[in-house]
């Protein structure tokens, strides 16, 4: 398989192949490799960014809903990529307490107003 993509990247000039035997041969990106490689960095940089806001804004309505409901403490068991991410979307107008592995925050009305006009594109 990856024979087959050395293949098709040295018929697309986008890499080179120095070396005799497999101890010896190296790869090298030609300037249209670059190019090619810089264009899918960016792309996969645009949407990453895409999919984070758009998540963010998921988690925005979900705390909204959660305030609408009467709920004012949530616990989030983990505090890695998920709770950075509730963290950004309420951007700490709340009480963050860290519990052993788990992030508890704090619900306040400003702050879910806050996080729901980001969503609703009024802004701040």
């Amino acid at each position: 398989m990856v024979n087959n993509y050395i293949k098709q990247l040295k018929r697309d000039n986008l890499i080179t192949i120095d070396g005799e035997t497999n101890r010896t041969l190296s790869y090298h990106l030609t300037s249209a490799g670059q190019n090619k490689l810089n264009e899918y960095l960016l792309s996969f940089t645009i949407e990453t960014m895409q999919l984070y806001s758009f998540v963010k804004q998921e988690i925005a309505q979900i705390l909204h809903s959660f305030f609408e409901e009467g709920i004012r403490t949530i616990v989030l068991f983990g505090v890695a990529e998920t709770a950075e991410v509730v963290y950004a979307a309420i951007k700490l107008d709340f009480l963050i307490k860290i519990v052993t592995r788990s992030v508890r925050v704090k619900v306040t009305k400003a702050s879910v107003h806050r996080a729901s006009a980001k969503v609703s594109g009024r802004g701040l």
